[in-house]
C-alpha cells in the first residue's frame, strides 16, 4: 500500500498550540496532520460538531503561524 496525501480541510480558529480544522472528511483520532509542504503540523487529539461539518482539534508538534482558510492534510493509505 502507498501513503498519499488527501485534503483534510481548511483552518477555522488557532488558539495557542491548538489548530481547528473545518474538515471535509471526518480524521481518526491520532492522524498525523500536514501543511501544503507536507511538512507535520500535530495530531487530531479529538473530532466534533456535525457528521456533516465535522471539525478537528489538533495539537501543534512546533508553534508556527497559520492563517484562516491554509489548507491541511492527512495521508491515506491507496491500495494499488
Amino acid at each position: 500500500m502507498k501513503l498519499t496525501p488527501s485534503r483534510l480541510g481548511t483552518m477555522w480558529k488557532m488558539i495557542d498550540r491548538i489548530l481547528v480544522i473545518e474538515c471535509e472528511k471526518v480524521p481518526k483520532i491520532g492522524s498525523k496532520i500536514y501543511d501544503k509542504s507536507l511538512r507535520e503540523v500535530g495530531v487530531v487529539v479529538n473530532v466534533f460538531g456535525p457528521v456533516s461539518q465535522p471539525f478537528a482539534e489538533v495539537r501543534l508538534t512546533n508553534p508556527s503561524k497559520y492563517v484562516f482558510g491554509e489548507v491541511f492534510y492527512i495521508m491515506e493509505k491507496i491500495k494499488k
